[in-house]
């Protein structure tokens, strides 16, 4: 790897900061990190620098973990919680077992999943 993926996540936000959401950009950036022989780090760059980008904007990714799709949107369970800014995604986890685990930023914050409470019980053992 030429440059680690914090620098090419970086020089992704600056640039889409600068010139907006454009396919130049994109294109330009694609070009540079095939060049350097790093095109298989794309989706980890992308992702940081999406990340870096909320940051940015004060904007959080919550993302509902549960083992079976849930009754209400994820956003209505956190309504005390989320903010209207923030970007809020479900998804189905099947080794949750039951339960939910709620995540803020790629963190772990809430974890009241069976898996979750299984795993803490045998880690006291």
């Amino acid at each position: 790897m030429k440059y680690p993926v914090l620098f090419y996540a970086k020089a992704l936000a600056m640039a889409v900061a600068e010139a907006g959401k454009s396919d130049a950009v994109a294109k330009n950036f694609l070009a540079l990190v095939r060049r350097n022989g790093d095109g298989r780090y794309l989706p980890k760059i992308v992702r940081e620098s999406e990340r870096l980008m909320r940051k940015q904007h004060g904007v959080r990714e919550i993302t509902v973990a549960s083992a079976r799709g849930l009754k209400q949107p994820p956003r209505a369970l956190l309504k005390n919680f989320a903010k209207p800014e923030d970007e809020v995604y479900g998804v189905i986890m099947p080794e949750l077992v039951a339960g939910v685990k709620i995540m803020v930023d790629g963190e772990a914050q809430f974890d009241g999943s069976l898996k979750g409470k299984i795993d803490r019980m045998f880690k006291n053992i």
